[in-house]
Formats: C-alpha cells, sequence, structure tokens
C-alpha cells in the first residue's frame, strides 16, 4: 500500500509539475540574408540572363579510391533567376521555431537551437560552369555579391 500510494503521489506531482514549467514560444531566426547582385560572361562581362541562384549545401563524394574523393554542392532552397541585364534579389529568409523555456521555480532551457543558417550560395547558368561563394557571416541580413563572373564550361571529350 506504501508502494503505490508513494507512486502515485510521484506520478501527480510529476503531471502538474510539466504544464507548469515547460511552455514552448515560437521564435523566428534569420536563414539566409537577402543577396542582390548581377551575373556577368567573365571573358565580355555580357550579363548571362536566366542564371539560377540558390542556396548551396556542400557534400562529399564517397569513393572507394580516395584520390576521386571530392566535396560537391547541391541546390537548396531560396532561389531566383537572373533578369535579362543579369541582376537578381534572393529574398531573405527565416526559420520559424518552436522553443520549449522553463519557467521558475525550474531552471534553464532546452530546445534553444538556431535553426539552419545558409551562407553558401551557388550560381549556374546554361553553358557555364556553376560558381559558388559564401557570404560572410557578419552580413546577417542583407549583402550585396557585385559583379558574379561566370567561366564558360569545358568540354568534356
Amino acid at each position: 500500500m506504501n508502494r503505490l500510494l508513494l507512486q502515485s503521489v510521484a506520478l501527480i506531482a510529476l503531471i502538474l509539475m510539466i504544464p507548469s514549467c515547460i511552455v514552448p514560444y515560437p521564435r523566428v531566426t534569420l536563414r539566409s540574408p537577402m543577396l542582390i547582385g548581377r551575373v556577368v560572361d567573365s571573358k565580355n562581362g555580357a550579363p548571362v540572363s536566366n542564371a539560377i541562384i540558390s542556396g548551396a549545401q556542400a557534400y562529399m563524394e564517397i569513393s572507394m579510391n580516395p584520390e576521386n574523393q571530392r566535396c560537391k554542392h547541391k541546390s537548396v532552397k531560396p532561389a531566383t533567376f537572373t533578369k535579362a541585364d543579369g541582376t537578381f534579389q534572393l529574398p531573405k529568409t527565416h526559420n520559424f521555431l518552436l522553443t520549449k523555456t522553463f519557467f521558475a521555480p525550474c531552471s534553464g532551457s532546452i530546445g534553444d537551437e538556431s535553426g539552419e543558417s545558409i551562407q553558401l550560395f551557388m550560381v549556374s547558368a546554361e553553358g557555364y560552369a556553376p560558381l559558388v561563394f559564401e557570404t560572410p557571416e557578419h552580413q546577417k541580413q542583407s549583402f550585396e555579391a557585385g559583379d558574379l563572373k561566370l567561366e564558360a564550361a569545358r568540354l568534356s571529350r
């Protein structure tokens, strides 16, 4: 009887403590900055229209031969296209997070992650080699990339 009473009291205390201590609240963090720039041909400076500018994610291509292992990039959102004059504006994006926090008499917090952050971007256009570049981490809200020069794609034989 004593053991059952003790377990019941512990269970009731736990049930009463959880809703009063842990409360989720929404918050927003910056995922990627606004990116402004122009894409041009590296040889003649002509604007490149319909180039795709997107976030990029690096990954390792694994091979049995260590000499063939290399870092590659894949396109991730956000993405936009250049206009006829080669200009683009990629809007900033945000993470929406639900964070749990403890209130008094509890202390500490859990789930305090800032979400995904994109600082790596990729430019690709037909007939050109892809260009990957990184924005400085201190440029939080926006970044002016200036002229991004694309090299003509090498033809493989």
